[in-house]
Formats: structure tokens, C-alpha cells, sequence
């Protein structure tokens, strides 16, 4: 057995110390007396106390325990780290279903019902022809808003607007092409004349691109067309509505974006880009405004199933949400 490497506790006469056998066999602890040097130069043949076997452990003391897990996973988890994104996603996701109801892990306090925030407000819906535009668009007015339909195509906001007002909502269509500033102009001026204001703003209507950056070394008009829809398109709304909310001291913008802003997901720097943008333009204008009664709100979107995303064949393969 080997020996304490500590003479003081020889001369102190403790009992025993923990070692390891020397055995391969048997990988036990076993306690091992330690013996004073004087007892130790006892002559040749003297009794000696003899250690316990190095399997009866029954009389002898349990060795400490030992982790056998990695540091990093018995390792807790530090209260500054970011949050799961996907988390997020989720917990955003059953709070909007929550009209009404109870929202998870927030106790006792309520939902506030979509009614209460909609009811005979005006709403400008932007991309309202499919997709989350068109679910929003169904939805809040159902519960009693009066809905601005904003897109290129006017057949389709048509349609919506047949399947709002066949609910009991309301429904106006306000066609434009949001790439071009010059009709923003026109269909804003449209809607200011018609409806005097636009208490809430869904600034949804976007587009996505997904390529790797080296297969985009010649072709940087898809940065300027991502750009021109997903950001200046929004921020040219936000300057022509804001003027009168403000006046008014009371409006609210809602701008649906990505989860991606926190994922930093490869293949989708324009996309996530124009996203990220916007993202900043809001939280530099939010305390600018909020004295005046208006709001700004961003929506992290996962990924959902619209026809924003059908060209992307690799998304046949993924999970998504349904508007």
C-alpha cells in the first residue's frame, strides 16, 4: 500500500487514509491504517495491526463521491445566458392563441381579447392577400376591426375581402406595388382621404431569398430588391401613417419578422438583413414616439408554411406552422 505523503498526520496518529490499490484486478478504495514511523521500525516478527480486506468495506468508511458526468452538463446553466430562440418562438405562438384564455406560465393574468385591441379600429394590412397577411387579415376582422387589405394582386385582396365580409367584418382594398415609393405615396394618401387615420399597421409583406453568399458575388440586385421590399417599403408606411398617429396620440405598428434575427442563419444574409434592419429602425424610433401613445411591436416569426417560402425546396423537409 503506498505510503501517506504526509508525515504530520503519522506523527498525529490518525487511523487510517484513503488509497487506491495497488491491483489492477480490483479498482475498490480500501482503508488503509496509518501507522506511527515508531511502530513502523517495530522489529521483525511484532504484531502489527493488519488493514481490512480490500472488499470488506463494510467496516470501513465509503469513499467520497465522485461526479461521472462532464463538467459542462452537471455544470447549471448561467442566468445570463440568451434565451432559446426556439423557446421564444413557441411561447409567442401560444400567447397570440391565447384570446381570452389563460397565458402559459404567467399564473393568473389573462390574455386581453383581440376585440378589445381591434374592435372599429382601422387596421392596414400590407401582404393581405396570402399567407400570415391574410390569416391576420381574417381574424382580426372577425373580431370587429376594419381591415385596410394592402398587396400587388387585387383579385386576390378581392377574395379576402369577400371572406371577411361574409363573416360579419369589414373590408377595404387598397392595391399597390410597395416596391415603388411613389405608389406608397398615392395609396397612403388614398387611405388618410378615405378613412382619416390608420390606428394599427401590420407591416408583413416581404420576401425571402435563400443562396449562399459565394453564389452571390454577381448578383447583389437580390440585396436591393430584399432591401427594397422587406425594409424601405416598411419604413416609407411608417413615415407616411406615423405623422397622423402622433397627432392623435394613439397608433400602433406591428412589424412581422424572423426568427432568424437570433439564429444567425446561414444562406439568408439579404433576408435576415432587410429583417435586422427594420428590427433597428423600430427600436430607435420606439422612445421617440412612445410619449405620443404609439406603440411598436416586432413579431419573431418561426417558420411557416406561406408562399413566401414554396420556392425554397429544402423547406418540403421542415416543420412548420400553418397561418
Amino acid at each position: 500500500m503506498p505510503r501517506c505523503p504526509s508525515r504530520s498526520l503519522h506523527a498525529r496518529g490518525q487511523t487510517s487514509h484513503w488509497t487506491r490499490p495497488s491491483s489492477r484486478r480490483c479498482q475498490c478504495f480500501v482503508a488503509t491504517p496509518l501507522i506511527p514511523d515508531r511502530e513502523r521500525s517495530a522489529p521483525r516478527g511484532a504484531h502489527r495491526p493488519r488493514p481490512p480486506h480490500r472488499h470488506d468495506l463494510r467496516t470501513a468508511p465509503r469513499p467520497p463521491h465522485r461526479a461521472t458526468r462532464p463538467r459542462a452538463l452537471v455544470r447549471s446553466p448561467s442566468p445570463m445566458a440568451p434565451p432559446n430562440p426556439f423557446d421564444i418562438a413557441s411561447e409567442g405562438i401560444r400567447t397570440l392563441r391565447a384570446f381570452g384564455q389563460r397565458i402559459p406560465g404567467a399564473g393568473d393574468v389573462l390574455a386581453r381579447p383581440l376585440s378589445d385591441a381591434v374592435k372599429h379600429r382601422t387596421v392596414m394590412i400590407t401582404g393581405a392577400s396570402s399567407g400570415i397577411g391574410k390569416a391576420a387579415a381574417l381574424e382580426i376582422g372577425e373580431a370587429g376591426g376594419i381591415i385596410l387589405l394592402v398587396a400587388r394582386r387585387k383579385d386576390q385582396l378581392e377574395e379576402v375581402k369577400s371572406e371577411i365580409e361574409s363573416s360579419g367584418g369589414t373590408a377595404h382594398v387598397h392595391p399597390a406595388d410597395l416596391t415603388n415609393m411613389d405608389d406608397i405615396d398615392r395609396m397612403c394618401a388614398e387611405v388618410l382621404e378615405q378613412h382619416q387615420t390608420v390606428d394599427i399597421l401590420v407591416n408583413n409583406a416581404g420576401k425571402s431569398i435563400r443562396r449562399s453568399v459565394d453564389r452571390a458575388y454577381e448578383r447583389f440586385h437580390d440585396y436591393q430588391r430584399t432591401m427594397q421590399l422587406n425594409y424601405f417599403a416598411a419604413v416609407k408606411l411608417i413615415l407616411d401613417l406615423l405623422p397622423t398617429m402622433r397627432e392623435r396620440k394613439s397608433g400602433h405598428i406591428v412589424n412581422i419578422s424572423t426568427i432568424g434575427l437570433q439564429m444567425n442563419t446561414p444562406r439568408f444574409s439579404a433576408y435576415v438583413a432587410s429583417k435586422a434592419a427594420l428590427d433597428a429602425f423600430s427600436r430607435s424610433v420606439g422612445p421617440e414616439v412612445i410619449d405620443d401613445g404609439v406603440h411598436i411591436t416586432t413579431v419573431y416569426m418561426p417558420l411557416v408554411r406561406t408562399p413566401m417560402i414554396a420556392p425554397t425546396k429544402i423547406y418540403d423537409r421542415f416543420p412548420t406552422l400553418s397561418p
